[in-house]
């Protein structure tokens, strides 16, 4: 499967609030919890761009955020800079599962 791209102009990122896909279960790695815990992260604002479709910093025609092995195909991926991270939003090909962790 081919990664493809929803292309959404800024005034859709910022306005529409209606989720385009669900996001499932939600699992935070356990080297991004501490940076919640302690108030440098909020979740919450890149669960919701991410079910919007806004992608972050995430072009699908560079594949320079995924591994060697294209692990990530078939998945929806979002890539977002917060405080100097690149945090890592990615949910299953089924929406039954989203993953949160340091983009490699």
């Amino acid at each position: 499967m081919e990664l493809s791209a929803v292309v959404r102009t800024q005034a859709e990122q910022t306005t529409d609030c209606t989720p385009v896909f669900r996001i499932g279960t939600v699992e935070v790695d356990l080297q991004v919890q501490p940076y919640i815990q302690a108030g440098d992260l909020d979740l919450a604002p890149l669960l919701r761009r991410h079910a919007r479709c806004d992608w972050g910093d995430f072009d699908p025609s560079n594949d320079r955020f995924l591994p060697d092995d294209h692990a990530h195909k078939g998945r929806l991926l979002s890539i977002f800079p917060i405080n100097g991270l690149h945090i890592e939003v990615m949910t299953e090909w089924d929406c039954s599962f989203t993953s949160v962790r340091f983009a490699h």
